[in-house]
């Protein structure tokens, strides 16, 4: 309102001047022009009220849009700033002073290195002239200083090309846009560390997939060595046992580490230091300062240790030491990934050495049963001779008895002592035979049932024993075929057996005859070792007793010639029993609590319906 009445004042002093300059006010003629120069200043006046409201709306409209640009200017997603040529910071945005945590007004005034990270500064200021001379087209990628993780950030300067190439100085001052790129940079990272891991782990798969068996740890070590620009180390894996075992480690440190009978197999009971404990809690470990060691080891400035999983089993390890910056997180993850992507290729090497540790096992387990098969011959051999020899001691005794007087009681007692003790070996002889499985065989199909009560009735009255039998017997059970002397053999060494374990107790066995089918024997406590059935089906002979019983780590020695736990016995009995079966293609088992008894069955294959 106060410049409208300045104007109006004007006009009026204006109007007044020239009423002043007209000669003759009063006459018609000048009347009539005053009228005339009063339109026309009312009319200019009104021009010019109206002129003067569109200037305030342009002027409004302008405050407006400079509003509005400094609000973008301030809130733009990336920070703006005002440099001259000496890098000083003259004005920025409220996006960039964010980024450094400050306001604006701090900011301006100072120089822009002192805002990166201190290994930047001298690149900033090296290339800022010539960045400031000709900044069309260049960027600058730095990292601005923070509180914690440094941000990196690309500059750029906002010019107009052929504008700024026109003048002849150039500007004395130049926007440059600061982005942050951090997300970028972590991207470029991880596809770089990506990359490194895959082209370790292809190197990693090639030696495992064409280097010689004795020599995959040893350049697997090398490579990592090699990559990690480290100068000590090892691989390892864990064997069948659990243990650790180190078939590699750096070439020069069994000459530094001066310990007597140092071994590379580590038993998991030995586990210690950083590298056990990684083992122990089967995670990464890392370290960066001067580890422990023993006297005699090599000093360990640093270290890495990664265990190596495949389907959540422990099956080895990584270790390196002594890089001379020393390790950093990116190094743990790439040794990380190379475990990861090794551990089913490892996996599947570690499978080929157990086959062939258990092909060899199998070499020199059949190398001791040739050798076992050879004694048995020879064995056997020996049996035939020794009881032919004593067939003809024993048949000249019986005629030297026959010489001898009667008179002669002395003499007569002891040829017929001579004559007892060459039966009683006699009968050794054919016991081995019959372990052997050399034993004369006079088969025929029989009724199991029958057999077992027939043997029965004999044996109370040879034996003259007072036997409480528990029978559970089937009148018909599929006839078996076999040496019926041989049946009794078992029938008299397991009762027998079954007696002694007793020891003073009354003497009570229990013997029943079952028919099963293959799928029914137990494969565990299963004699002779190895046994692999022929047929379907089997008629199972079992003979129990409520002794001692027997301690499960000596079952598999009862079967052994000349075992025996008892004072009474021999040992022979049962080995002749395993004999006797292994003839007929037929397998033992037994089961055993202590002081609760044992049973012992026997499985002999039935006689088919075809044969």
């Amino acid at each position: 309102m106060n410049d409208n009445k300045s104007k109006s004042d004007e006009l009026r002093t204006k109007a007044e001047s020239l009423l002043a300059e007209m000669p003759d006010r009063d006459s018609a003629t000048a009347r009539g022009d005053m009228l005339n120069v009063l339109h026309e200043l009312h009319v200019h006046q009104i021009e010019l009220e109206i002129q003067n409201e569109a200037l305030q709306s342009a002027h409004k409209a302008v405050e407006k849009s400079q509003a509005e640009y400094m609000r973008l200017y301030h809130d733009a997603p990336i920070g703006y700033v005002v440099l001259d040529q000496a890098g000083i910071t003259r004005k920025v945005n409220k996006s960039f002073a964010a980024m450094l945590d400050h306001n604006p007004e701090r900011v301006s005034g100072t120089p822009f290195a002192e805002f990166l990270v201190e290994e930047d500064q001298p690149i900033f200021r090296a290339r800022l002239k010539a960045f400031y001379k000709n900044p069309v087209e260049k960027q600058i990628d730095l990292r601005l200083r923070q509180s914690g993780k440094p941000m990196y950030i690309s500059i750029q300067a906002i010019v107009n090309e052929d504008d700024y190439l026109a003048s002849a100085n150039g500007a004395t001052e130049l926007l440059v846009t600061v982005t942050d790129i951090s997300a970028r940079k972590e991207m470029e990272d991880d596809l770089r560390n990506s990359q490194r891991a895959l082209s370790l782990y292809n190197d990693i798969a090639t030696i495992f997939l064409t280097s010689e068996h004795h020599s995959i740890f040893h350049d697997v070590l090398d490579l990592l060595l090699k990559t990690f620009e480290s100068s000590l180390g090892y691989v390892g894996y864990i064997n069948k046992e659990g243990d650790l075992i180190c078939p590699t480690m750096t070439r020069h440190i069994w000459d530094k580490c001066q310990i007597p009978d140092k071994d590379i197999v580590f038993p998991r009971e030995n586990w210690g230091g950083m590298w056990g404990r990684s083992l122990l809690e089967r995670r990464s470990l890392l370290a960066n300062d001067k580890l422990q060691a023993p006297v005699g080891h090599v000093t360990l400035e640093n270290a890495m240790a990664v265990p190596i999983h495949n389907q959540g089993k422990l099956i080895g390890q990584f270790v390196l030491a002594n890089k001379k910056c020393g390790y950093c997180n990116k190094d743990l993850n790439l040794l990380e990934n190379a475990a990861k992507q090794t551990a089913p290729i490892m996996q599947s090497l570690l499978d080929r050495i157990e086959q062939e540790r258990l092909e060899k096992q199998l070499e020199r387990v059949n190398r001791e049963l040739h050798k076992v098969e050879g004694l048995n011959r020879m064995a056997g051999a020996i049996a035939h001779s020794y009881n032919n020899l004593l067939t003809i001691v024993l048949g000249n005794l019986e005629i030297a008895v026959d010489d001898v007087p009667e008179q002669q009681h002395y003499l007569r007692s002891n040829l017929e002592s001579a004559m007892e003790a060459a039966r009683q070996g006699g009968n050794i002889g054919a016991m081995l035979l019959m372990y052997l499985g050399q034993g004369y065989k006079n088969v025929a199909n029989i009724n199991l049932s029958h057999q077992v009560k027939n043997f029965l009735a004999r044996f109370s009255k040879e034996k003259k024993t007072r036997l409480t039998t528990t029978l559970d017997l089937p009148d018909e059970p599929p006839d078996i075929s076999v040496d019926p002397e041989h049946v009794d053999k078992i029938l008299e060494n397991l009762i027998n057996n079954g007696i002694e374990a007793q020891q003073n107790n009354p003497a009570a066995v229990t013997i029943s005859i079952e028919f099963v089918t293959v799928e029914k024997i137990a494969s565990y406590n299963r004699f002779p070792m190895g046994w692999q059935p022929f047929e379907k089906e089997y008629l199972c002979l079992a003979v129990g007793d409520s002794g001692s019983g027997i301690e499960p780590q000596n079952i598999e020695k009862l079967f052994d010639p000349f075992y025996s736990e008892k004072f009474t016995g021999r040992g022979m009995g049962l080995a002749v029993v395993q004999g006797i079966v292994q003839l007929y293609n037929g397998a033992i088992t037994v089961e055993s609590k202590k002081g609760k008894g044992s049973t012992f069955r026997i499985y002999l294959p039935v006689v088919k319906e075809s044969s």
